[in-house]
């Protein structure tokens, strides 16, 4: 580090720590009214077209503009683009005389994730702000040095000074830096203290205290054993979901007695299915002795993903003495998904000593597979399949002969779990290694089809640790052949997938590609600040309020795939208890996209609570035409996921959609 970036840093940190910095915005030197705009603004449009047009020069020139709306929106869009070449606009905006562009000028430094910024943030952060004036642009400031800072920085967050328990911007702004820099790797134990500190005091606003459990629930590798009494009574006591839950998955860290207790009482009583169900997520993994009793009693709960969360960790940790109350369960369950990951989990765990009952749940697995006509419960079949190496041939042929690309996805993902279990390596034994090379040259056969879902899902295969290929094994100029021959922006998970395989057989870093955006925006569809989207299913009706004003260019591309009926009988591909569902696949297996490509739009918005209506992708700018609505909160979405609405009715219906439900169709109202 150069000497003065050390002086930078001492100078960022006695702001910090001493409170002796004075206001910089004293030195601006603009004094115009508010920078509030909305779509009607004159050069709203003109904004956004430069943004969709990637034309990165004019946005630069605009954050000098006159009208403080106009800088606003540059410092926006700047967030969306994460680029290293916006730090020294964005710099210059830190000293601008509007406060919300100060605080979006913060925002977009620390999106660019680039350590220059960081003396550059230390100093506009103001410190003697005693009445608390410049809150929201402190906390901003705070949160993007978790972006862009180092282990230095980290040791200093949970020791500003001066912060009070009213203090909600700080505190947001504190508790989401030190989580940045936790899924960023890096970690601090006095920092740890600290999130558990705020996450068991009920003196502190909720959502300061909900981002700290979020990080305690969601950072590897932590120890919070020495907090363990006081979060477990925080759980047992706390009126906030979004805590609870949270504090929930982050028991799974402490294998005591006690902690399993208190989940295991959660896991009955909580009248939130997502508190159950992340309460049974963790007694998984406190060892199935000390959780079989929650386990089968979670199988008889009234919420299904509740049902399924119990069944997937007895899946992983239960034993042959779970296989007959599983396939018992597999004989009796109504719905396709929760039977047949009974059927999985039975057979996993079937001995060699109830071999005839194996036998004839796989027989009948095969009957149904041949009987049924929904191709989300035949992909579940061939999940449940992949747990007998006896079923091999079967899913080979599948995978070989299958069009449909439900079934072709299901039959990839049960190889995946064959090829890569102990069962497959013990049935094998010495040919163990033989048979997965052979297994990677069907799969390359596959690849040749050209079908870019299979192409990208199987790249995810071969790059499995746990296939153990290299080099040697795999033709990396074929896979290149391959890769030359995808039609972009259509393809781009598979041209990603296959980037990052061809990269890790050379031994070379992989850089996510983005494409040019090809997208042109009907930009008469804006004529609403809050037009609504109602999602029409069989299970009922989910409305959502459409955020134009933050994410334009994805609501003008939603509402007009639902106008035209794009969405009309597409299903519910994925659905993830307590995280999402995601629809709008074309090809229904989640592997599909349009022709075109358009650009992330990430300002400073938060994935702070549940019914947020988010756009998937394959990296940074490659939306198209899948999204998905959150269950809860997902703040590790946070700044790289648009948001484009907010469900404003209907979240009963959201919690309730299971896999393969069919979406009526999507009515806009503006």
């Amino acid at each position: 580090m150069r000497p003065s970036t050390i002086a930078s840093y001492i100078l960022g940190i006695c702001c910090l720590l001493l409170a002796s910095c004075s206001d910089t915005s004293d030195s601006a030197s603009r004094t115009e009214a508010s920078a509030d705009y909305d779509i009607s603004h004159p050069d709203f449009l003109t904004v956004q077209r430069l943004v969709a047009g990637e034309s990165m020069d004019s946005l630069y020139l605009l954050a000098d503009a006159d009208d403080p709306a106009v800088r606003l929106m540059s410092a926006r869009a700047l967030a969306s683009y994460r680029d290293g070449r916006s730090v020294e606009v964005l710099t210059a905006l830190l000293a601008d005389a509007d406060v919300q562009i100060r605080q979006a000028a913060a925002y977009a430094l620390g999106q660019t994730g680039d350590a220059r910024v960081v003396s550059s943030l230390l100093q506009a952060y103001d410190a003697s702000d005693s009445l608390r004036i410049h809150s929201a642009v402190n906390g901003t400031i705070l949160e993007a040095i978790g972006k862009t800072g180092d282990e230095s920085m980290l040791a200093y967050m949970p020791r500003i000074a001066g912060i009070s328990p009213r203090d909600t911007q700080i505190l947001l702004g504190q508790t989401r830096a030190i989580y940045r820099f936790a899924l960023r790797s890096l970690q601090d134990t006095a920092a740890t203290s600290y999130m558990a500190q705020l996450a068991s005091n009920d003196g502190y606003p909720a959502s300061v205290r909900s981002i700290a459990a979020q990080y305690l629930a969601r950072t590897a590798d932590i120890d919070i054993t020495a907090y363990s009494t006081d979060l477990i009574a925080t759980l047992q006591t706390e009126q906030d979901a979004r805590i609870r839950m949270a504090l929930a998955t982050a028991l799974s860290k402490v294998a005591s007695p006690a902690s399993s207790d208190a989940l295991g009482k959660i896991a009955v009583e909580d009248t939130d299915y997502r508190v159950r169900l992340s309460a049974i997520r963790s007694l998984g993994t406190h060892g199935i002795a000390a959780a079989r009793g929650y386990l089968q009693s979670a199988l008889q709960d009234d919420h299904p993903m509740v049902r399924m969360t119990a069944l997937s960790e007895m899946l992983q940790h239960g034993t042959a003495a779970d296989a007959r109350a599983l396939y018992s369960h597999y004989t009796t369950a109504e719905d396709a998904q929760e039977k047949y990951a009974a059927a999985a989990a039975a057979n996993e765990h079937l001995s060699w000593r109830q071999a005839l009952t194996r036998d004839k749940l796989n027989a009948q697995l095969k009957t149904d597979y041949v009987d049924s006509k929904d191709p989300y419960a035949q992909a579940a079949m061939l999940q449940a399949m992949s747990h007998d190496v006896q079923n091999q041939g079967f899913l080979e042929r599948i995978a070989s002969s299958s069009k449909e690309p439900v079934i072709l996805m299901g039959s990839l993902s049960a190889l995946r779990t064959l090829y890569t279990s102990e069962k497959f390596r013990k049935y094998y034994g010495g040919q163990y290694q033989t048979n997965l090379r052979r297994a990677a040259t069907r799969l390359m056969q596959i690849m040749e089809s050209g079908d870019g879902g299979s192409i990208a899902y199987i790249a995810g295969i071969l790059s499995d640790e746990r296939m153990g290929l290299s080099a040697k094994n795999l033709p990396i100029d074929k896979l290149k052949e391959i890769r030359s021959a995808l039609i972009m922006p259509r393809d781009m998970d598979a041209y990603q997938e296959l980037g990052k395989l061809i990269a890790k057989l050379e031994g070379s870093e992989y850089q996510l590609a983005a494409p040019s955006q090809t997208y042109q925006p009907d930009w008469s569809l804006l004529t609403s600040e809050t037009p609504t989207a109602t999602i029409r299913t069989a299970r009922g009706s989910i409305q959502i309020d459409l955020d134009p004003l933050a994410a334009p260019v994805s609501v003008i591309n939603f509402i007009q795939l639902a106008e035209e009926g794009y969405y009309d009988d597409k299903s519910v591909h994925r659905v993830v208890p307590n995280f999402v569902i995601q629809g709008g696949c074309p090809r229904g297996d989640g592997m599909g996209s349009a022709d075109y490509s358009f650009h992330s739009e990430v300002p400073q918005q938060y994935y702070d609570r549940a019914g947020k209506l988010g756009m998937a992708s394959a990296g940074p700018h490659t939306e198209s035409v899948q999204w998905f609505i959150t269950h809860s909160p997902t703040p590790h979405l946070d700044g790289k996921y648009t948001i484009m609405g907010q469900v404003s009715s209907g979240m009963d219906v959201v919690h309730d959609t299971r896999v393969g439900d069919k979406i009526i169709d999507i009515t806009i109202t503006r």
